[in-house]
């Protein structure tokens, strides 16, 4: 299935960044959402991409796409600040 497999989470790490605004140090989980869409050994699959993929099919993608289109000529504008 292709979007299985396009959204499996590879080799989870956890990994320290900081902020470039604050500076302060935080911790995230790379994937994360893998995790949440197909579960693990130590939590369950709370899946949220195939319920809507299957239900708005080809809509859900483009109405993905034009959102993260739209945010990330946000971030180009403040990061050129």
């Amino acid at each position: 299935d292709v979007l299985r497999k396009g959204l499996k989470a590879q080799d989870v790490e956890k990994v320290t960044r900081v902020s470039k605004e604050t500076g302060f140090k935080y911790t995230t989980w790379d994937n994360y959402g893998g995790w949440v869409e197909f579960g693990n050994s130590k939590m369950p699959a709370h899946p949220y991409l195939r319920p809507a993929y299957e239900l708005k099919g080809e809509n859900s993608i483009r109405v993905f796409t034009d959102y993260v289109a739209q945010r990330l000529d946000k971030e180009i504008e403040k990061a050129r600040r």
